[in-house]
């Protein structure tokens, strides 16, 4: 009797080790099919935000705080979109907003500015306190992007005290910290009032050589502030956690003249006013990037270990995607690699490769996202 105990023990004991290696077996496997998990955080200023998307209706459908005008088809999320498609699971805050400047990313940006006359009265410092307290101006919208902060105004002609309550959006760099895995943005075309170019250099009957000059000028001088807000940005990335194997993407915008031979001259060509804008872009972006002008446009894009480590240069032509994927795959050039999955590009296939300059040289910017 004890001999076939001891028999039907054993065979319990190795039934039960079998059964904990085939759920072993099954957890490693449901592990190594499992959807990879990304945090994406998009950050900047219009062009990042979408102001001016549409739709495959016509639709802007805009959303974020006033006046965000944050697109749901700009080019993030889009390929956002095409992450998922291909069995990521994502999550995504867009944190671009229209108008933005490169301190946006790192300070609370002022917004509005309301006057309003307070339920109760007392002194200044009680209103004020019960304000603070009450929070009347908040609309409950975005809370984790926008505050109020509450002040003094004027008198009215009865005497009534009248309060101010200041709307904020928070720093952008606040929606970066240790579990982000990919931070996507644009900025600095608003520091160096990239719109004015536009309008002074291309728009019908507003551009002139002399005003494009001006504010092309201005757009050089203030060229590398703008580089440092950038940079600023990403070293507040790092200080709020985000982890050294996370990808950085900063996009660069629309090339506005290639080498074509875009002049201006004066109105209806009376004056001796002339103004090479294309060769002008030409050099400018030679000396920006460090690169020797090109018949064909080309955008410059480093990969350092850190801004300010030695950098290897490569040229891609201007309006491909910025190649990404983790693990490694494919190389654009078509020969093989270890990995089994499709490095992601942009949906459209349309997103510039990136670049970005210091005053002395070039300092990043990494591939996206891996």
């Amino acid at each position: 009797m004890a001999r076939r105990l001891g028999i039907l023990s054993i065979l319990a004991l190795g039934l039960a080790m079998s059964g904990l290696s085939g759920h072993q077996a099954d957890t490693a496997a449901a592990a190594e099919t499992a959807p990879m998990t990304l945090k994406v955080v998009l950050l900047g200023d219009s062009y990042s935000a979408g102001n001016g998307a549409r739709d495959f209706d016509g639709k802007s459908a805009y959303f974020g705080p006033s006046p965000c005008h944050r697109s749901h088809v700009n080019w993030s999320e889009r390929y956002v979109a095409w992450l998922t498609a291909q069995g990521y699971h994502v999550t995504f805050l867009n944190r671009a907003c229209s108008d933005g400047v490169t301190k946006d990313l790192v300070t609370p940006r002022q917004m509005d500015v309301t006057t309003f006359l307070p339920d109760r009265f007392g002194t200044d410092e009680e209103m004020l306190a019960q304000a603070r307290a009450d929070d009347p101006c908040n609309d409950g919208a975005y809370p984790d992007e926008q505050y109020w902060e509450y002040g003094l105004g004027g008198i009215s002609n009865l005497g009534e005290r009248y309060l101010t309550c200041t709307r904020f959006l928070k720093a952008q760099t606040d929606a970066i910290g240790p579990d982000t895995d990919l931070v996507l943005f644009t900025n600095g075309g608003n520091d160096i009032k990239f719109s004015d170019i536009v309008k002074q250099c291309f728009v019908i009957g507003s551009r002139s050589p002399g005003d494009c000059r001006e504010k092309v000028n201005y757009a050089r001088d203030h060229f590398a502030g703008a580089m440092e807000g950038v940079q600023t940005a990403i070293d507040k990335m790092r200080s709020n956690g985000l982890r050294d194997e996370a990808k950085v993407v900063y996009v660069g915008y629309p090339l506005l003249a290639q080498d074509n031979g875009y002049d201006l001259t004066s109105w209806f060509g009376l004056g001796s006013d002339n103004y090479q804008v294309a060769d002008e872009g030409a050099r400018w972006a030679s000396r920006a990037t460090g690169n020797r002008p090109s018949s064909s446009p080309t955008t410059t894009s480093t990969t350092p270990a850190r801004c300010g480590s030695s950098t290897t240069s490569r040229r891609t032509s201007r309006g491909t995607s910025p190649t990404a994927a983790r693990p490694t795959a494919t190389p654009t050039d078509g020969s093989t690699s270890s990995s089994s999955r499709a490095r992601p590009t942009s949906a459209s296939g349309t997103t510039p490769t990136t670049w970005a300059t210091r005053p002395t040289r070039t300092c990043w910017s990494e591939p996206a996202p891996w």
